[in-house]
């Protein structure tokens, strides 16, 4: 089981990192500055949840009960500001697509 939540922390730093790259880099959709914004947060956030994850993972057995209910009651709030800037970012789609043209051939 300790494999695969290492895996599963894996993945959710890697989508952290992706999400603010296809909000900045998109060529299909612009996003809006406070778009970006939020991504980067649930990035920072992301980041930080599955690295404390991680940390009660590995040192689950070594941390006092005061630093492992610390560390628990950290990554709940992070989850809950993830789950919620996220939401908001659906909810007010805020993109705007952009019609690609494709070279047409010279005859």
């Amino acid at each position: 089981m300790k494999i695969t939540l290492f895996f599963l922390y894996l993945v959710a730093i890697a989508g952290s990192i992706i999400l603010p790259s296809i909000a900045f880099f998109s060529r299909r959709e612009v996003y809006e500055r406070w778009a970006k914004i939020v991504c980067v947060l649930v990035c920072i956030f992301g980041v930080a949840w599955s690295s404390s994850g991680l940390v009660m993972l590995h040192w689950r057995d070594a941390l006092s009960r005061n630093t492992f209910d610390y560390i628990h009651t950290a990554r709940s709030q992070l989850g809950g500001a993830i789950a919620g800037l996220l939401l908001s970012v659906v909810i007010a789609r805020p993109w705007k697509k952009i019609a690609v043209e494709k070279s047409q051939p010279s005859a």
